[in-house]
């Protein structure tokens, strides 16, 4: 929102959250998914792996399908 007019906006808390949220997705989701796009998929020594972790390497596998299904080089 403009604030009078003046060129200083003010911005919603929501719009900051949103903001937020998709640099911590992108920080701590999308850059590690990417760097490791094109690497071999380990899978953990222990048993007792966390539901994130079956979830990352669920994301990590998919995403070398997709990668191979458009000829894509990782």
């Amino acid at each position: 929102n403009k604030i009078g007019k003046s060129r200083q906006y003010k911005a919603k808390p929501s719009a900051l959250r949103n903001i937020a949220a998709c640099q911590i997705l992108q920080q701590k989701v999308m850059n590690p998914l990417l760097e490791n796009a094109g690497k071999a998929i380990i899978k953990p020594k222990h048993h007792n792996h966390s539901q994130l972790d079956e979830h990352y390497r669920n994301i990590q596998t998919e995403m070398q399908h997709i990668f191979k299904h458009f000829n894509i080089a990782a």
